[in-house]
C-alpha cells in the first residue's frame, strides 16, 4: 500500500498564487523597455520554498516503493519548472542591464530598482565596459573627437529604453478614468490592450497592469 505523501506544495504548486505572481513578473520583465523594481520578497518566497520542497523529495525518493516513483516523479519535474521560471526571471533582468547599463547607471530611480547582486554585477560590467570602450575606441581618435563623443554621453543616449514603444498589457485590477488620445475610458480587470507603454508606466510599476 503506498504511504500518503505530505508535500508542502504538492499538484496545488501550479496554481500556487507566488508561482502566478512569478510569471506574470517574469513576462513583464521580458516585454518591458525599462528594467523593473527587483521582486526580492517574491525571490526569497519561491527559492525558500522550493529548497524545502527539493530536500522533502530527495528524503521521499531515497525510500520510495516501486509504486510511488511515478508520483514522485511528477513533484520533481513541478520544482524543476518552478526553479526554470525564476531563472528566466533573473536572467531577463542580466539582459536588461545588459542591453541599458550606460543608461541605468546614471539613474538614481534605475539603480535602486535593483538588487544587491544586480548593482554588484552592473558595477563591474561598467568598469570592464568602460576600459574596453577606451582601449578600442577613445584612444583612436582626435582629442577633439574623442572629447565631444564624452561630452555628449552617446553611449548612454543610446542605452535609454524606448518607453514610448507599443506593448501588449493585461489589466490586473479596474482601473477607472484612464486617459488615452484625448479621452477617458475604464479598463476592466481581464482587459487586454494594446497601448504605449509611456502611458501605462505607472500603472506597470504599481502592479495594476502586466504585459504579455
Amino acid at each position: 500500500q503506498n504511504r500518503n505523501f505530505r508535500f508542502s506544495m504538492a499538484a496545488d504548486c501550479i496554481v500556487n498564487e507566488s508561482i502566478e505572481e512569478l510569471i506574470y513578473a517574469w513576462r513583464t520583465e521580458v516585454h518591458s523597455p525599462e528594467i523593473l523594481p527587483y521582486k526580492g520578497d517574491l525571490v526569497e518566497e519561491i527559492s525558500l520554498l522550493m529548497d524545502n520542497q527539493q530536500t522533502l523529495l530527495d528524503s521521499q525518493t531515497d525510500r520510495a516503493e516501486d509504486s510511488e516513483v511515478f508520483t514522485l516523479l511528477m513533484y520533481q519535474m513541478d520544482v524543476e519548472r518552478i526553479k526554470y521560471s525564476l531563472i528566466r526571471y533573473l536572467r531577463a533582468r542580466i539582459m536588461k542591464i545588459q542591453q541599458s547599463l550606460d543608461h541605468i547607471v546614471t539613474s538614481i530611480d534605475y539603480i535602486n530598482r535593483l538588487s544587491e547582486a544586480e548593482k554588484a554585477f552592473a558595477s563591474t560590467l561598467l568598469e570592464l565596459n568602460q576600459t574596453h570602450f577606451h582601449e578600442s575606441i577613445i584612444v583612436r581618435l582626435n582629442k577633439d573627437t574623442a572629447d565631444e563623443f564624452e561630452k555628449n554621453n552617446m553611449r548612454q543616449l543610446h542605452s535609454q529604453p524606448k518607453i514610448n514603444e507599443f506593448v501588449f498589457c493585461r489589466v490586473m485590477e479596474d482601473i477607472n478614468g484612464f486617459s488615452v488620445a484625448d479621452r477617458d475610458m475604464d479598463l476592466r480587470k481581464g482587459n487586454i490592450s494594446i497601448l504605449q507603454y509611456k502611458a501605462i508606466q505607472m500603472f506597470v510599476l504599481d502592479g495594476r497592469m502586466c504585459l504579455l
